[in-house]
């Protein structure tokens, strides 16, 4: 993804997003964490919707090089208890931004994860599905982050 940030993994049940909006929309406060914020807002009012307890982060961690993107919750990003259940990341050109990010629905059994096991414990992610203890579809997901975003994006909606 050109957004960079740390190494995503993704698994076979996740709802993605991507963002372009111009870096002077009027509805986007000015600056790259103003920005991530409000974003990250919108995307905390979708997960709600779906009965999730989501809030931004503020604890302040640095991704290691070459790090996993879950396995580290950074500032400003989306947490449940405290794992982190949206790996986002953006990008900033002249005069558009492009913010991008992943959302597991379903935990990646752990047999999958072999390869990260030099990583230590795994990811410190956690899944749609674990926080509410139902299925959940992509339709529904996507339509409760579409929601979302009309909300934080769209006062009068």
């Amino acid at each position: 993804r050109p957004t960079g940030g740390g190494i995503v993994f993704h698994n076979e049940a996740e709802v993605t997003y991507s963002l372009v909006i111009a870096k002077d929309d009027p509805s986007l406060p000015a600056g790259l964490i103003p920005a991530y914020k409000k974003i990250s807002e919108a995307v905390v009012a979708g997960l709600s919707g779906l009965g999730l307890k989501a809030r931004i982060s503020q604890e302040r961690q640095v991704y290691p090089p070459g790090g996993l993107c879950f396995n580290y919750p950074a500032e400003y990003e989306v947490v449940v208890n405290g794992k982190k259940i949206v790996g986002s990341a953006q990008k900033r050109g002249k005069k558009a931004l492009l913010q991008q990010g992943s959302i597991f629905i379903r935990s990646t059994p752990v047999k999958d994860l072999a390869c990260l096991r030099k990583v230590g414990n795994g990811l410190n992610a956690v899944s749609v599905e674990e926080i509410i203890g139902r299925k959940v579809s992509f339709n529904e997901v996507a339509e409760a982050l579409v929601n979302g975003f009309l909300k934080v994006f769209n006062p009068l909606f």
